[in-house]
Parts: structure tokens; C-alpha cells; sequence
């Protein structure tokens, strides 16, 4: 898959202050849920400045179905991030379209879904990505506020950990032992700091992974009935049971940090900060972002933030 490089763009303010951010017009991606087997459809709509990211189920009623993508709406975080509104409403597996929607630095933005989960696609974000850049990115006039992490915050369960830290630009490191050297596989560490085109190259085609034994057992309970080889990669004793391999090296953990993007991405701002994890997940990442909010003394926003979002990077066309 190829996804087409976006023309050069300064989306500054004439007080040279990043602005906000929605799309040129709407564009449609479909596939299947990954637990439900169920086909979906997703349509992606320009919105207005300062109205944040919102899925909106159109199989409910009109005055149900908008669900803000924000942290304090995650009601499940089983095996995937889950949301549900005020009236009960909810949306399921987010986190890879939210990580393309974050990794584009798309600030606005309602995204129409036909049921109760958002399809799993090719396992990764690449091609939410390729569907928003057909979009073409709109520059908006309202400033962006930035989260800017001012103390350590962490979240620690048994031996496994998220920790957000004070940094001059987003960072993300993680590690996994595959919970504790499970099937002899040999421990995954990445180191990604924050750009666009990083995100792509790196990030964005990673797929998530499973173990087969687990496949056959979540199959036998009524679950992953959406789950295939075409958008998981599958270890069984130890090996990848997919033709090819892996997309790119370290793919899991490269996966986990696409987690870690989507789901920092209910926020509700783009983060300044370093995050660390080992063994972390959907669950942790979430616990982690009520300890910051826990306290004003954790963060402030800023609306002048520089270094990584002050621009939009050219980059060449890139395939994954």
C-alpha cells in the first residue's frame, strides 16, 4: 500500500501560532468488526473549529448518537478502547482510527459509523491514514491548544507500567516482554519521538498481534469472529504465522505505541510529553490519562506550543 505524500503546508497563524486543523471534504473507508465479524461503514466529515473529534453512530436516534472522543468515555478497555455517551451510546475499538486521526494532526472532525464498532481494516491505521489524506487537510483559523505535561504521573500494575513525564515534545518509548516471555519470544523496546511523516513511516502500517491458541479460544466464546491473518499478525509457537512475516521490524511494539497514540488521543489536545511504558495496554493507558487530570498542577495548555506541530513536514510518498 502506498500512501500518497500531502503537499507542503504552513499552518500558522499570522502570530505564527499553530492553527486548527479539519478536513476539505468527507471520504468513506468500510470493513468488518473484529469481534462482531459485522460489516461497517465509516465516513469522515469536516466540522467546525473547536469541536474536537466526535464518532457519530448513525443506527440510533440523531439526539443519541454523537459520542466526543474523550477519555472520560472510555467504559471499556477489555481488548480494545470503548466509549459510551451520556444516553448510553457507545463505540468500540477507536484507538487505530483515533491514531491515524492523531497522527495527521486532525483537530475536528465527525466521524459517521454504522454500528457499534469501528472496523479493524488491515489491523493497523494505514488505511484510515490513506482515507483522511484523500480527504486534503484544511487549515482553520482557531489556534490549537496543546496539553503540556508539567509533572510525572504513573500507573503501575504488577511489573507492567505507563508513565507520562514533562518533555519539550511528544516522545514515546515502549517495551514488552509479550507478558512475560510467553511462546520464547524475545523482548520488543522502540523509541518514537513525534513528527507526521515519523508516524507514517514507523507507526501507522504496524498490525495489531495476537497468539493462536488465544485466536481459537476468543472464537470458541463468540468473539474475534473478524479476526484473520489478514489484519493480525499471528504468533504460534513462537513464530509469525503470516505470509511475509513481519511489515517492519519490532511490529508489536511498533503496534503498541500506535495503541498508546490513539488512545493518548482522547485527551481531547495534542500532548507535550514523554510517555514510557512496559507491558502497558488500553486499560493502563487510560487509568494514566485520569491520574493526569487528576491535578491542574499536572498540566497547563498552550496555544504557542513550537518544535514538532509547528508545521506541516513535507515528506515523500510512502509505502507500507
Amino acid at each position: 500500500m502506498v500512501i500518497a505524500g500531502r503537499e507542503t503546508r504552513d499552518f500558522l497563524n499570522q502570530e505564527g501560532i499553530p492553527c486548527q486543523t479539519t478536513l476539505q471534504k468527507s471520504g468513506s473507508v468500510e470493513g468488518v468488526g473484529i469481534h462482531s465479524g459485522a460489516p461497517v461503514q465509516v465516513t469522515f466529515h469536516p466540522a467546525l473549529e473547536n469541536t474536537g473529534i466526535v464518532f457519530r453512530r448513525t443506527d440510533v436516534a440523531q439526539e443519541a448518537g454523537d459520542i466526543p472522543a474523550l477519555w472520560h468515555l472510555v467504559k471499556d478497555t477489555r481488548m480494545s478502547t470503548g466509549l459510551v455517551n451520556a444516553q448510553g451510546t457507545g463505540i468500540s475499538m477507536v484507538e487505530h482510527c483515533m491514531a491515524a486521526v492523531m497522527g495527521l494532526e486532525i483537530d475536528n472532525l465527525v466521524i459517521e459509523v454504522s454500528g457499534p464498532e469501528m472496523p479493524v481494516l488491515d489491523g493497523s491505521s494505514a488505511q484510515y491514514v490513506k482515507v483522511l489524506q484523500g480527504c486534503v487537510l484544511q487549515s482553520q483559523q482557531a489556534p490549537r491548544r496543546f496539553l503540556k505535561v508539567l509533572q510525572e504521573v504513573e500507573v503501575r500494575q504488577g511489573d507492567a507500567y505507563v508513565r507520562l513525564s514533562p518533555a519539550s515534545q511528544l516522545t514515546l518509548d515502549f517495551s514488552i516482554d509479550f507478558f512475560g516471555g510467553r511462546e520464547g519470544l524475545a523482548p520488543q523496546t522502540h523509541h518514537f519521538a513525534w513528527t507526521p511523516g515519523g508516524f507514517l513511516r514507523e507507526i501507522a502500517c504496524a498490525r495489531t498481534f495476537g497468539f493462536y491458541e488465544d485466536a481459537l479460544k476468543l472464537q470458541a466464546a463468540g468473539l474475534a469472529k473478524g479476526a484473520s491473518l489478514d489484519n493480525t499478525l499471528v504468533y504460534k509457537e513462537g513464530l509469525v504465522m503470516n505470509e511475509g512475516g513481519e511489515r517492519v521490524s519490532q511490529e508489536s511494539v511498533r503496534h503498541k505505541i500506535l495503541d498508546a497514540v490513539g488512545d493518548l488521543g482522547l485527551a481531547g489536545s495534542p500532548i507535550i510529553g514523554a510517555y514510557t511504558s512496559h507491558n502497558g495496554g488500553h486499560a493502563m493507558n487510560n487509568a494514566l490519562l485520569h491520574a493526569l487530570f487528576e491535578s491542574e498542577e499536572n498540566y497547563t495548555y498552550d496555544a504557542a506550543a513550537k518544535g514538532p506541530y509547528s508545521t506541516w513536514q513535507p515528506f515523500a510518498a510512502i509505502a507500507i
